[in-house]
């Protein structure tokens, strides 16, 4: 992954996922619609729990970055929320 590239930048309706960096770095920040966190992840035997409604963007990845990604549930397309105008809509009903 370039490091001037973003991974993500969506949110997910139900699913929850566990962010492990398996080797290099990476940043991420999370966005609750109401504040936005920004975590390092650089610790391969530390991960980051991102649950459902917040959006998350992926960046700032290290040259050798690995990043291993546990998900609660199969993919769903239905379950994506890549609008950041309709997130904050479910966010805020």
């Amino acid at each position: 992954m370039p490091s001037n590239q973003e991974r993500g930048s969506h949110a997910h309706k139900e699913l929850e996922q566990i962010l492990i960096p398996v080797h290099g770095s990476l940043e991420v920040q999370l966005d609750n619609g109401k504040s936005l966190e920004k975590i390092v992840l650089d610790d391969p035997t530390r991960g980051l729990y991102v649950p459902s409604l917040v959006w998350r963007t992926l960046y700032n990845f290290s040259k050798d970055a690995v990043l291993l990604v546990l998900v609660s549930s199969a993919y769903n397309k239905e379950d994506y929320v890549r609008n950041y105008a309709e997130f904050l809509e479910l966010v805020n009903a």
